[in-house]
């Protein structure tokens, strides 16, 4: 996969600040790197870790499929549902408290981050315990009572992480964090294969995981030398980071049900294989939403922002020629999902993951019009509009449980899946409403990435 090399704005050619330069021993030049040879470098490495993982995580369900059913993954994806909310509704930004406060690298404030920190991974723990029967019996799994708290562990030992990962991506220092993902990555697949091996059940994915944390805890505490974390509680600091974070807690609790809201509704309507099915279609599908979101926020939320400010009577047309590849970034992924999604499926997985080749075609059909409201987001952040971004995600929440209810309701487990993946489509007039508003609205470019979805649709139902 080539990546393309994107002119940063002027303003990112300028020296950056003192905090983002190397030090540097007494009587050597002094070699100062533009802001935007780091955000480049910083770009880099954040599609690299992103292809990675996502090839490391294919190539693991790949292999795990040969040895666990598909009830374990419906299992597994309970169990991360329910501690991903415990997670979320508990964010209170700290890794970005670090980033963006002009404190962040005094050792007061992120000692203050970390113990907040670790006090957090413990109460989920603790949270985890007490919500592991209730969840238990609403999916009717009673091996969840043990799961869940077992898993939940994992927040303890990610409480202790040390803030040197934030240190350095505060400083657009992105290859150290990318490498570790990487690795913690690699090792949670290897204990998981090697105990699936021997005890094909879920708690071989409750291992895997569990030593994955272990082992990136351990890591960042050596990867910086100098930087050391110790309990520590500044009463202006905790302050500050709770009044940044009360926003991170608003957006991140809607954004657990905008991206959960279908697991939990077929894990309830469909038993744990099916679910565990369902999920191999998300993880193909989820593909180049996530690259677009990715690639809008290192690139395309930067850009138009400068633009806003310099030049705004350019915004109509650097918005419409960054979409335009974006786009085709998008269709590259998507298109070729759509058609042959289902042998696809047929070809890598087992039989008895194979419904997830129709889910995949009319799932991934959906995901090309979720890549255009994507391309579209970074927008209203540039303009300052960010109260738009909140809406988008309350009617998107509000169709999300709508289509999931009717479509299973009219279609059974058919109609569920086609209901989700309608969902971004029924939201795109509020998305077209706001950019009217504001002269940005481009239909023609919006309708035709429709349309080919659509026929590519057609085809691959039809054809293959």
């Amino acid at each position: 996969m080539s990546v393309t090399q994107v002119e940063m704005p002027d303003e990112l050619a300028e020296t950056p600040p003192e905090s983002l330069r190397p030090s540097h021993t007494a009587g050597e030049p002094i070699e100062t790197p533009s802001l935007g040879d780091l955000a480049k470098r910083a770009s880099m490495w954040s599609a690299f870790g992103f292809v990675s993982s996502q090839g490391i995580r294919l190539v693991a369900n790949i292999i795990l499929t040969r040895y666990v059913s598909p009830e374990v993954f419906g299992l597994m994806a309970m169990t991360q549902t329910f501690l991903m909310a415990l997670e979320m509704f508990s964010d209170v930004g700290i890794g970005p408290n670090i980033v963006q406060n002009k404190h962040g690298d005094e050792p007061a404030f992120y000692n203050t981050a970390w113990s907040m920190a670790v006090i957090r991974g413990f109460v989920l723990f603790l949270l985890s315990c007490a919500g592991a029967y209730p969840v238990a019996m609403f999916f009717d799994q009673p091996v969840l009572i043990w799961v869940i708290p077992a898993c939940g562990f994992s927040c303890v030992i990610a409480g202790f992480h040390s803030t040197s990962l934030a240190i350095m991506n505060r400083h657009l220092d992105m290859m150290p964090s990318t490498i570790v993902d990487i690795a913690s990555q690699i090792l949670t697949f290897s204990m998981t294969f090697l105990w699936a091996k021997q005890h094909p059940t879920v708690w071989a994915m409750v291992v895997g995981t569990t030593c994955g944390y272990l082992f990136r805890c351990v890591v960042s505490h050596v990867i910086l030398p100098g930087h050391s974390n110790w309990f520590r509680w500044h009463r202006d600091h905790a302050r500050s980071m709770i009044r940044f974070g009360k926003w991170v807690f608003l957006s991140t609790g809607l954004l657990f049900f905008v991206a959960q809201a279908d697991k939990i509704m077929q894990g309830k309507f469909e038993d744990a294989s099916r679910l565990g099915v369902y999920g191999i279609a998300v993880g193909f599908v989820g593909l180049a939403p996530t690259l677009i979101k990715r690639l809008s926020g290192v690139v395309l939320f930067p850009v138009l922002s400068t633009v806003v400010r310099e030049r705004p009577e350019d915004l109509p047309r650097v918005f419409r020629k960054v979409r335009v590849v974006l786009l085709a970034v998008a269709m590259g992924i998507i298109l070729p999902l759509i058609i042959g999604g289902r042998l696809l499926v047929e070809f890598i997985y087992p039989p008895q993951y194979w419904d997830a080749g129709w889910m995949l075609q009319y799932l991934s059909t959906g995901a090309m019009v979720t890549a255009v409201c994507c391309s579209i987001g970074p927008l209203f952040f540039a303009l300052g509009h960010t109260y738009v971004n909140t809406v988008l995600m309350v009617t998107h929440l509000a169709l999300l449980i709508a289509a999931g209810l009717i479509g299973h309701a009219v279609g059974g487990e058919k109609g569920f899946v086609i209901g989700i993946a309608s969902v971004e489509l029924l939201n795109y007039p509020v998305y077209a409403w706001f950019l009217s508003q504001r002269k940005l609205w481009q239909p023609e470019l919006d309708f035709a990435a429709f349309g080919i979805a659509l026929v590519a649709l057609y085809v691959g139902r039809t054809w293959f």
